[in-house]
């Protein structure tokens, strides 16, 4: 009897301890795992801004008369669009330069704003997925243009099972080859610059 409970109080005194030495390692590891979320989302922030500044970049590159605040406004769009409809900020941009030039004002025989969106086209599909924009007028303003191009293209990678080369040419409504090479280059240039702000990021934080 006095032996079996000597047993008992060993294994009981081995699972506190083993127990206590389980929540120990909890309650270290939580600040890991906390510090890695921040890292993570440190990481995500950096990136964000790295692909907006690129965008603002290349806008003012290939638009010498477009303003440093102009420029970010209609970053700021395409990072948005680019959150809401799962496209590539860099072929949001790529299309902006290829199109308009990030001019808002553009137009063509068609084709309006910055991401040259055909309204007579569109319209009832524009009116009736985006109720604030009933015309061309404001169909043209920048964050409208951007959202509505973007979502058109979004649907054009959809029907094209994300084949971005046959997306572009629904975009464009055509089969010429120079329109895609045009935009995957100023994507491949999106890219650079983002890689440059990335580690002109990390430079500052060293």
């Amino acid at each position: 009897m006095k032996l079996t409970r000597q047993l008992f109080r060993g294994t009981l005194i081995f699972l506190v301890s083993a127990t206590l030495m389980i929540l120990a390692g909890a309650v270290s590891a939580a600040p890991l795992t906390q510090q890695k979320r921040i890292r993570e989302v440190q990481r995500n922030v950096r990136l964000s801004s790295a692909k907006m500044d690129a965008a603002a970049y290349i806008f003012r590159y290939y638009n010498r008369n477009l303003s440093e605040e102009k420029a970010k406004e209609y970053a700021r769009f395409v990072m948005e669009a680019s959150h809401r409809y799962s496209i590539d900020p860099a072929l949001i941009t790529g299309i902006i330069i290829k199109e308009s030039t990030a001019k808002a004002t553009a137009r063509s025989k068609y084709a309006v704003g910055l991401m040259q969106v055909y309204w007579q086209l569109h319209k009832k599909t524009i009116g009736s997925l985006f109720p604030h924009i009933q015309s061309e007028k404001v169909l043209m303003e920048p964050r409208n243009n951007i959202m509505v191009g973007t979502w058109l293209f979004s649907q054009y990678m959809i029907n094209c099972k994300g084949d971005v080369t046959k997306a572009l040419r629904r975009y464009l409504g055509s089969q010429a080859t120079h329109y895609v090479a045009l935009v995957n280059k100023y994507r491949g240039q999106f890219s650079e610059r983002v890689s440059y702000n990335l580690q002109r990021a990390v430079k500052r934080h060293v």
